[in-house]
């Protein structure tokens, strides 16, 4: 057995991954977008004619479509990365493991909660050592506190070395994601800002009034384009910031489970 992944290593192997299985995640977290647009469609209604009782329903089902969703994804990700998975039907197990995986996270909250009425500290250490409960379900089938039990094992003696692999991806994903984003926008804002600049500019000339149209028209049609690129591009940032920090939990959770029987280093 190799000695416990470097964080540096762990986010290039995770990159890796995403940019070879791009098209099947998204194929997948299509499925979260879907999701949460229904919820939308019949929440905004319900809200709206303050039905409450039917808003309460459709919430429900949207965190249980979204459990199950995330289910699916995150069995995905676990079985591509395991060279001893075998293939199996995502949709079934991610629909079969439903109440589990709810009450794993009713488990974990209930932990975490009661640590945070003390400290925060405590509540950072269980939020650790509980964060494989849920890889620990869905790939070995390991339920409930059993679950939670088997993710504070793995961890115990590695929790340093576990917090900082989880921890320098989530700030080096959360740098990249306000650059990429920043950018993004601003040169929406810049091309927006000379669209506008454009119409007015065209509305107060002396030009004929088909111009004026056109420039105006022409104008307008580019804003939007420009606006629905943004838009997109930044869709695809989501993407990639929320399948990335998967990846990077899953391939963490094989190496830990590799080398449980090693001692490790920081």
């Amino acid at each position: 057995m190799s000695p416990l992944l470097s964080a540096s290593a762990l986010m290039g192997q995770s990159w890796q991954f995403f940019a070879a299985h791009w098209k099947p995640l998204l194929k997948r977290a299509s499925w979260l977008l879907l999701i949460f647009v229904l919820y939308l469609v019949f929440a905004i209604p319900a809200t709206m004619k303050e039905a409450w009782g039917a808003y309460a329903v459709i919430f429900v089902l949207y965190l249980l479509g979204m459990i199950v969703a995330i289910n699916h994804l995150n069995l995905y990700v676990l079985k591509e990365n395991s060279v001893n998975a075998s293939n199996s039907n995502f949709s079934r197990r991610a629909l079969d493991l439903l109440g589990p995986a709810l009450w794993v996270v009713i488990l974990s909250l209930i932990a975490l909660s009661l640590a945070s009425i003390a400290f925060l500290i405590p509540a950072i250490w269980l939020s650790i050592s509980f964060s494989f409960a849920y890889l620990f379900l869905l790939e070995d089938n390991i339920r409930g506190v059993a679950s939670m039990r088997a993710s504070y094992t793995l961890v115990k003696g590695r929790w340093w070395a576990t917090f900082w692999r989880i921890l320098a991806p989530g700030v080096v994903t959360a740098i990249i994601i306000w650059i990429v984003s920043f950018v993004i926008w601003s040169i929406v804002g810049l091309v927006a800002g000379g669209s506008l600049f454009g119409i007015f500019m065209a509305m107060g000339s002396e030009a004929s009034a088909s111009t004026n149209i056109a420039g105006g028209f022409a104008g307008t049609l580019l804003l939007i384009l420009v606006v629905i690129a943004g838009f997109i591009l930044q869709l695809g940032v989501l993407f990639a910031a929320f399948c990335y920090p998967m990846i990077v939990r899953v391939k963490l959770f094989h190496a830990l489970k590799q080398t449980q029987s090693l001692p490790q280093n920081n």
